[in-house]
């Protein structure tokens, strides 16, 4: 009795443990290129360690720690980097710090849906000190962020906050619709962005667009569709950035999923540059 006693004392004395998990993927790609020989690489993969705990006034603790790029496009290890994000949750919402999303990344990326793709029409921000804080439900299917980052003192001496930007999205029935601002303090990069997207049954459409609110009014515009049958998945992109000239690109892809977390995929990517246009076969594993 004593020892059930005894063990049942420590086991209550014990702080409350962190559920631990890791995740990662791997990626391996061979690229035919217009004028360029075949190349092999395994630019894409990344390795995380998550933590998670529960507070003793109820309030959920999720701490990150990532290596993006752990290859680069050499197959070098040259593009190392590392992420660190923090994030508490509770009644009041989630507070999020570190290599994290700014409120407007959250719910721009509408047409991103193949492999390769052809290009990102997403927000300014890009400290890698964020600060974002998402409100708590106020309707369903309403979701609000607003979002800070902080200046790199060894190299910024203008601004305190180098970006700031505020998101919304609102999901029902299969259609979200998303919309987002971005303001960059010391260059004067205002920047509006939207994305909208419908699912059902297989079937996906996306589109985002974005504006530079300076000089020239540069607008991005981006869309995609895609459709799953069974462990197959087709799916479309076309891109076009306004600020530059001959930027337009298409990319049409097929991708097999192969179960275990491992899949294979053809994605084709034309660009309106000449002689820029490129076959990619890939094959990735994520765990």
């Amino acid at each position: 009795m004593k020892k059930i006693i005894a063990l049942a004392v420590a086991a209550a004395a014990m702080p409350a443990m962190a559920a631990v998990t890791v995740s990662g993927d791997l990626e391996m790609r061979l690229t035919s290129a217009d004028n360029k020989s075949m190349s092999a690489s395994y630019d894409d993969s990344d390795f995380a360690i998550t933590a998670t705990s529960e507070l003793n006034n109820g309030m959920v603790v999720t701490g990150k720690v990532a290596i993006d790029d752990v290859a680069g496009a050499a197959g070098t290890n040259a593009d190392v980097a590392g992420d660190v994000e923090f994030h508490i949750a509770g009644a009041f919402g989630k507070l999020s710090l570190g290599e994290v999303d700014s409120a407007s990344q959250m719910f721009d990326e509408k047409a991103e849906v193949n492999p390769i793709g052809v290009g990102d029409a997403g927000s300014n921000s890009s400290s890698t000190m964020q600060v974002t804080y998402t409100l708590p439900t106020l309707a369903e299917g309403l979701s609000v962020a607003v979002s800070a980052s902080v200046s790199n003192a060894s190299t910024d001496t203008l601004d305190d906050v180098a970006s700031s930007a505020v998101g919304i999205q609102y999901s029902v029935a299969g259609f979200t619709i998303g919309a987002g601002m971005d303001s960059m303090g010391d260059n004067n990069k205002d920047k509006s962005s939207f994305g909208a997207s419908y699912a059902v049954n297989g079937f996906y459409v996306g589109v985002q667009s974005g504006k530079n609110n300076t000089a020239g009014e540069d607008d991005f515009r981006a869309m995609g569709a895609s459709y799953t049958m069974g462990n197959l998945t087709l799916g479309a992109e076309s891109y076009d950035d306004g600020s530059v000239a001959d930027s337009g690109s298409t990319s049409f892809a097929a991708k097999y999923n192969l179960g275990g977390g491992a899949a294979v995929y053809v994605d084709l990517v034309n660009k309106d540059v000449a002689n820029s246009d490129s076959t990619v076969v890939g094959l990735t594993y994520a765990f």
